[in-house]
């Protein structure tokens, strides 16, 4: 039986118009896939949130806005961001 997961798998900063300074988590879904050869995971979809929660949409690379009632374009060189 094939298994899903998520995991933390990076950090890295952005900040917006007005200069304020946002952290933002990169989540990874795994895919845990078996068979009679063994076992072999494979990588899925990126998510991104804030680390205060909101969901965090990318546009381009280091270009992003959050998601919600406010959206919040954001801006990143972090060598880190995707």
């Amino acid at each position: 039986m094939d298994r899903k997961y998520v995991k933390h798998t990076g950090t890295f900063t952005a900040h917006s118009a007005d200069g304020r300074r946002y952290t933002v988590d990169v989540f990874t879904e795994f895919i845990e896939c078996r068979s009679q050869r063994g076992c072999e995971v494979v990588e899925g979809m990126k998510s991104l949130r804030t680390s205060d929660g909101q969901h965090v949409n990318r546009l381009d690379k280091g270009r992003y806005r959050t998601a919600g009632i406010l959206e919040v374009d954001l801006v990143s060189d972090d060598p880190n961001a995707p």
